[in-house]
């Protein structure tokens, strides 16, 4: 994170922006993503932006002297770059390892229904449904290495997935939409 001190008057604030998607949670990429992009000014997408990886209120942005703003929007160039996705074997949880499940062309019909319900749910945005397909990808593995097998009740598991850096899943959703990574 980038730390930056803002000074509104009498006023002074630190806020944290992050330095690269690697600080981005799930969370918030899916906030970012939803931003009509098409439908706003550049600089309504930016206050938007910021207000989603700082915290801070939109109002509470716009408000901003203009040189302040300004001096902001340097410390927005992750934007211009790709997310580069780490090649992991699993991801580490609350001390639980979640292993992805690798062979796509056997899937269950609980796992086949599942995705079905939840790319239809999202009109097909995997982007926003991310943190629900993990329930189905991401699995615990047993004392003789097998993953657990699904249970509809690994969808409780989305709010957890959703603290995951985006890098930590990229790899994974680019070898479940190609088959490979």
């Amino acid at each position: 994170m980038i730390e930056i001190k803002l000074k509104n008057g009498n006023e002074e604030k630190i806020v944290n922006i992050p330095n690269g998607w690697d600080e981005i949670t799930i969370n918030d990429y899916i906030k970012l993503v939803q931003v009509p992009n098409d439908k706003l000014s550049t600089s309504q997408i930016v206050v938007k932006n910021l207000s989603i990886l700082t915290g801070i209120d939109e109002d509470e942005l716009y408000d901003l002297p203009m040189e302040l703003f300004n001096d902001l929007i340097p410390h927005l160039t992750l934007f211009n770059e790709d997310i580069k996705g780490e090649n992991v074997e699993y991801v580490e949880l609350e001390g639980d390892k979640y292993y992805l499940k690798r062979d796509f062309e056997k899937l269950s019909l609980g796992e086949t229904i599942s995705i079905d319900t939840i790319t239809e749910k999202y009109n097909g945005n995997v982007d926003l449904a991310i943190k629900e397909l993990l329930c189905i990808f991401l699995r615990r593995k047993d004392e003789n290495g097998n993953l657990e097998k699904f249970k509809n009740e690994f969808m409780d598991r989305s709010e957890m997935f959703g603290t995951i850096s985006i890098t930590k899943v990229k790899d994974l959703f680019n070898f479940f939409l190609t088959g490979n990574q």
